[in-house]
């Protein structure tokens, strides 16, 4: 019983004090709608802590923030400034559809819409940078049956993917 309880008292401290910084973004092309379906994955802790600092508001509580501002506001805003994509060269812009918030996570929702085909992409990705030395962004492209992955890091913030 007690190893039970002290496998549980670390699996819950896990959640709350991780020790990586990192950010998964999932891609995927639907060639049926015509877009790029995306989910950001970050931890709550360090968007709050980033987005405290950008802001200035050291007290910010950004799942329930302060009237007029809304989590979606903020994260939608926050995205806009630190994360790019690019197709054949030329930066479209994705749509934030919204967020939820699982554990220690939240999981942002982003579309690119009106998408032929995808033969090259190019991403632009600091998010967290600024806060977290170590911070390490992956976003995994899904296109067809083929799945590639870009990295980011400090002083590598722009990743380029063919299919």
């Amino acid at each position: 019983m007690r190893i039970l309880f002290i496998l549980m008292a670390i699996s819950l401290l896990s959640f709350t004090m991780h020790p990586i910084h990192v950010s998964v973004c999932d891609v995927e092309f639907d060639s049926d709608e015509r877009r790029l379906e995306m989910t950001m994955r970050t931890f709550t802790d360090d968007m709050e802590k980033q987005i405290r600092e950008e802001t200035n508001k050291p007290d910010l509580d950004i799942l329930n923030p302060p009237a007029p501002l809304t989590s979606d506001e903020l994260f939608e805003d926050y995205f806009k400034r630190h994360l790019k994509f690019y197709l054949k060269d030329q930066e479209v812009s994705f749509k934030y559809l919204g967020h939820e918030v699982e554990a220690a996570s939240v999981y942002c929702y982003l579309m690119i819409t009106d998408i032929d085909e995808v033969t090259e992409i190019s991403a632009f990705n600091d998010v967290l940078l600024r806060t977290y030395d170590d911070q390490v962004n992956l976003i995994h492209v899904k296109v067809g049956e083929e799945t590639h992955t870009m990295m980011f890091r400090k002083g590598q913030v722009r990743q380029s993917l063919a299919f």
